[in-house]
């Protein structure tokens, strides 16, 4: 495991053992097109999963601060970036916040859209990269 993924995941290792907050999805698509809009409650610690694939990221609303393990960024709304394959972000939310991901996805059900974007870890991700 690399070095960030590893702090990421020591993050995630503490916030398993926290009480669990629901972060609601939207859930949108048109043919081709996947996007993901996810609502995280201001003071929220979160991690994500290991993306398989290039995506758009967007900040539609609030305020949050990542790291894929090195330098921590805060993002405000309005903000828009790449993540490339392979990233795993640990976040807070500084403010209620919308994060928004589209992603280039042939799927249309959910379970097989999951599969397709994300890995469990990035042992995972690997052994995929290499299929």
């Amino acid at each position: 495991m690399i070095p960030q993924i590893a702090k990421v995941q020591s993050i995630e290792d503490v916030i398993k053992m926290a009480e669990q907050v629901d972060l609601p999805l939207g859930h949108f698509s048109i043919p081709g097109v996947y996007v993901r809009a996810m609502m995280i409650p201001k003071d929220t610690v979160l991690t994500g999963k290991v993306h398989n694939h290039e995506c758009v990221s967007i900040v539609a609303k609030g305020s949050i601060t990542v790291t894929d393990g090195n330098t921590p960024k805060r993002l405000e709304a309005g903000w828009i970036g790449i993540t490339p394959p392979g990233l795993k972000r640990a976040g807070f939310a500084h403010e209620d916040t919308v994060f928004i991901t589209a992603h280039r996805c042939d799927e249309t059900e959910i379970e097989k859209i999951e599969h397709f974007l994300v890995s469990e870890s990035y042992e995972q991700f690997l052994l995929r990269a290499d299929t």
